[in-house]
């Protein structure tokens, strides 16, 4: 084993010589030992810090006498002209399954030790049509919940929750019609079992909280569990 990972590893660097990967961010080349955004770039992204606050945050907010949220978590600001949205656009838009999972793994070091996530029973990835998938190659959010998984170990239930429908594009509808373009547009394939007590949907980017409102009404007329929510950013605060 030592000798194959001692040949992976060589190999790796000779790839790195031959074709060297850029900053997403800067353009820059990066380092063997960087992964997709470079050191600079990395410091200078605009995290939430969200694990480490004590009272309620704009995010929580964001739910308040909607639906009830046992905990959630972005981990950037997603802003105009920043590298949070140049993440966020590649990832989803240039096929890059393998950012999205680096994303998720930044996620999951952040809450592996934090409460409620820590006991979570399932990551919940928000689902996608198939015509959108079969169009984009893959579901950002499934990526994102395997680099979660990566460092939680909390388990993936993809199969719990369908998209039915396949809708217009949120991005440019204001708040009561994003709410309404996803009214039905979700189903639940399976049953959780009794042991689960504690779910997290995971999502790419938060900015009204139609999606996840609707995705957790579902839920809990269903099942008597806690819904936690993470994110790689939000569009607010």
């Amino acid at each position: 084993m030592p000798v194959l990972q001692n040949v992976k590893e060589l190999y790796a660097e000779i790839l790195h010589l031959v074709y060297p990967e850029q900053c997403i961010c800067c353009e820059m080349e990066l380092s063997s030992s960087e992964k997709h955004v470079c050191t600079i770039c990395k410091n200078e992204l605009h995290y939430t810090d969200y694990e480490k606050y004590s009272d309620d945050s704009t995010l929580d907010k964001l739910f308040w006498g909607r639906v009830q949220v046992e905990a959630i978590f972005s981990l950037l600001y997603y802003k105009k002209n920043t590298q949070s949205r140049e993440i966020l656009h590649r990832l989803k838009y240039n096929n890059r399954p393998d950012l999205a999972m680096y994303m998720g793994e930044l996620i999951g070091e952040r809450i592996q030790k934090a409460p409620p996530f820590d006991k979570a029973d399932f990551l919940i990835p928000i689902p996608i049509h198939e015509k959108k998938r079969y169009i984009r190659g893959y579901n950002q959010s499934e990526e994102i919940a395997k680099g979660v998984h990566t460092k939680t170990g909390i388990p993936i239930n993809s199969t719990f929750l369908i998209r039915s429908v396949h809708t217009e594009s949120q991005t440019k509808k204001g708040k009561f019609e994003r709410w309404e373009n996803v009214q039905g547009s979700f189903a639940l394939s399976g049953e959780l079992p009794e042991s689960v007590k504690h779910i997290i949907i995971v999502d790419d980017v938060i900015t009204t909280g139609s999606t996840l409102e609707t995705i957790i009404r579902l839920i809990k007329e269903q099942y008597k569990v806690e819904v936690s929510v993470i994110s790689i950013a939000y569009a607010g605060g």
